[in-house]
Formats: C-alpha cells, structure tokens, sequence
C-alpha cells in the first residue's frame, strides 16, 4: 500500500488485472481481497481473463464478495481499458 500510495501521489485510479495462465491466489492474497484497504487508492478495476476456469473463478469471486469498487470481468484487454478509462477524470 505504501509503495502504491506513493506511486499514484494519493490519488485513486483505475487497475486492470490479467492473467495469462491459470493462477490460484493463497489464503493470504485472497483474505486482502475481501478488504476495505485494498480498494483505497482504486476506483474501478477490470480483469482479463483466458481460460474458462479463470473467468468461472472470477464471477464467482464477484458473487460471493461484492466488491465495494465497480469491478468487471473481460476476455479482450482492450475491451478492459476501454471500460476503465470511463472511470478517468
């Protein structure tokens, strides 16, 4: 957190997420997601995903936490950053 509050000056931005093969976060990466403090220098956030498990893992995650942040799932990276840069100032 600090190196990201650094990084953006304090101000909130948009993040995209991708994951070219199947990645399983442990416990701990899964607990911070479920957290308020994460989502304090994040206005939106959009996944990319490749595989079926992937995007069938994320809307779940989606279902079953609710993000506080408008949070949305893609198969085109373009897609993703044209939906993200609605959330720019």
């Amino acid at each position: 957190m600090e190196a990201r509050t650094e990084f953006s000056n304090s101000k909130r931005y948009p993040v995209l997420y991708t994951a070219n093969e199947m990645v399983l976060p442990d416990a701990n990466v899964r607990e911070y997601l479920t957290t308020s403090e994460r989502t304090k220098l994040i206005i939106a956030e959009a996944y990319v995903v490749k595989s079926s498990a992937q995007k069938l893992i994320s809307r779940a995650y989606l279902q079953l936490y609710g993000p506080e942040i408008p949070t949305k799932i893609f198969t085109n990276k373009q897609k993703a950053i044209e939906w993200l840069k609605r959330f720019l100032s």
